[in-house]
């Protein structure tokens, strides 16, 4: 059995995981800048930890983009 393993559009996927990633951070970012006065504490913990998470994601998708690239 062939090994379809075709890896030639992954840098290209991830970097739209990248772009989705960037996107949600800046609507979060936008609904604490509009509803600052409305937001409870535990809220506003809650989308500064997910803004924290999202951009350790984003450092690990872009390294991983890299190594995809210099594979190809």
């Amino acid at each position: 059995m062939t090994n379809n393993d075709n890896r030639s559009d992954n840098a290209r996927k991830i970097q739209s995981v990248i772009e989705d990633t960037k996107r949600r951070m800046h609507e979060a970012e936008l609904y604490k800048t509009e509803h600052a006065a409305e937001l409870h504490p535990d809220e506003k913990r809650a989308l500064i930890e997910k803004k924290r998470n999202r951009e350790l994601s984003i450092d690990a998708l872009e390294r991983e983009r890299e190594e995809e690239e210099r594979e190809r």
